[in-house]
């Protein structure tokens, strides 16, 4: 309805991806799932919008090359091989250590009851990436889902001493925590916060205002032992990562360049992946210092624009 909205267009091949995504996860190797031909018919779609020419049809031959263009997500095994010696790897373990340690040992020099609360809240605003922006919004998440889960753990004290209320209550805060989790993270902590109160202590559910205080204060330690890691440890590791990013795309593009047969179609993969690794980089430096990010984005559009066609151009030639 409108192909010039730049927004609806990202949001488009997002989807795309993700729906690719489910597919390749839902099928095994050699096998065609049943919906590959419509995902091959709405990728067609996208592809022709992309190129201004929403009209265009697809043939049966055009068809048969497109199956050939997504690559299935690459195996586990494929993806710590190609990030073990990525910076953005280095940047988390060194944050995610030094938070995890200061806020365990502050929180048990305090005589916080449960140091392995402030810990896992620290180690959860930081394990997401090196943006210092969606990092410490994050944290704000955290902290009003937090206080509120243990307001609605405080509310339900008197159903939670029967044994029947308890599974139903439990059943609920799994079925809200599924609901919410990538909907909106502050929602979701409403509900994990009293559940995993619930489970730590199943001989007590609910222990009174002290447990409630504990819990709130090592959710504040251990947010903001996370949020000085996050924008004092590699201030700008985001540059380092993007930079990074950049230079693998542009090694894949020279493997694929140079290679042919069961190889090139390895190397596709792995450049496709790259590609992606590099689109996220550049969002999270456009979050945490948009100005140096409109600089990069000349040579990143260039570079991006000529992997897609390189990718496209050699899958079609296979």
């Amino acid at each position: 309805q409108d192909p010039g909205n730049l927004l609806l267009r990202r949001h488009a091949v997002h989807d795309v991806h993700a729906a690719w995504d489910c597919l390749s996860a839902a099928t095994g190797p050699g096998r065609r799932h049943r919906l590959l031909p419509e995902m091959t018919v709405v990728h067609g779609q996208l592809a022709a919008l992309l190129h201004d020419d929403p009209d265009s049809a697809i043939s049966g031959a055009q068809a048969e090359r497109l199956e050939l263009m997504p690559f299935p997500k690459p195996t586990v095994a494929q993806r710590l091989r190609w990030t073990l010696d990525s910076p953005r790897t280095h940047i988390l373990a060194v944050r995610l250590t030094v938070a995890c340690l200061l806020a365990g040992s502050v929180a048990i020099l305090t005589g916080l009851p449960r140091p392995d609360w402030a810990v896992i809240t620290a180690a959860m605003i930081l394990h997401q990436g090196t943006d210092r922006v969606l990092g410490s919004w994050r944290g704000l998440h955290r902290c009003i889902g937090t206080v509120l889960g243990v307001g609605l753990l405080a509310a339900l004290a008197v159903p939670l001493q029967h044994p029947i209320w308890l599974i139903v209550i439990v059943a609920g805060l799994m079925a809200g925590t599924e609901a919410f989790l990538v909907v909106n993270y502050a929602v979701a902590m409403v509900f994990i916060t009293p559940l995993a109160m619930i489970l730590g202590e199943p001989s007590a559910p609910v222990s009174g205002s002290g447990a409630v205080i504990a819990r709130i204060a090592e959710t504040l330690l251990g947010v903001g032992v996370a949020l000085v890691v996050l924008w004092v440890v590699a201030p700008r590791g985001y540059r380092t990562v993007l930079r990074d990013a950049e230079r693998r795309v542009a090694r894949a593009v020279a493997a694929v360049e140079s290679s042919s047969g069961d190889l090139a179609a390895l190397n596709r993969r792995r450049l496709e992946y790259e590609l992606r690794a590099a689109a996220v980089a550049f969002q999270h430096a456009g979050y945490s210092s948009p100005g140096w990010a409109r600089a990069q984005w000349p040579a990143h559009h260039r570079l991006h624009q000529g992997a897609y066609e390189l990718v496209v151009r050699r899958s079609a030639e296979q």
